[in-house]
């Protein structure tokens, strides 16, 4: 329950704040979209249509409480409806250097919400959340949130 509640606070925000279309893509008709909300914390979500999945990051401090300015990064990922499972990756990018994965996890379809360790998230490093549909047979495209900053 903890866990739903920490998602659910992490998501909120993005329910008031419009969409901004990144990407469309042509397979089964999903729709990329990738925003960021006025608390710092920023969300990519693919929608398949009948169903969606999202990953979002934002700033924490060390108990993973949402702050603006925390120097940890939570990410959490959800499979809404879309029949297949989603994989969802922390990923992060040290003083420009590149993006490399911290954590990943999966989600099964409508399985219960996810999230990854609270990691510490320094001066001049930079947090995401990507997520990557599983089709069974194979993975999907990644797509990547935009990037929270310290």
């Amino acid at each position: 329950m903890q866990i739903r509640r920490k998602l659910v606070a992490l998501v909120a925000p993005f329910l008031i704040v419009p969409t901004v279309l990144v990407a469309n893509a042509t397979a089964a008709n999903a729709a990329i979209t990738a925003q960021c909300s006025q608390y710092n914390i920023c969300e990519v979500v693919e929608d398949m249509g009948s169903g969606y999945c999202v990953a979002s990051v934002g700033q924490t401090d060390a108990n993973e409480t949402y702050i603006s300015n925390g120097n940890f990064a939570l990410v959490g990922g959800a499979d809404e409806f879309t029949g297949y499972s989603c994989k969802f990756v922390f990923q992060r990018n040290v003083n420009n250097t590149g993006w490399y994965n911290i954590t990943s996890f999966s989600v099964s379809d409508n399985g219960p919400e996810a999230l990854s360790p609270n990691e510490w998230n320094g001066a001049g490093y930079q947090a995401r959340a990507c997520l990557q549909f599983n089709w069974g047979s194979s993975l999907g495209a990644l797509h990547c949130s935009p990037a929270v900053h310290l």
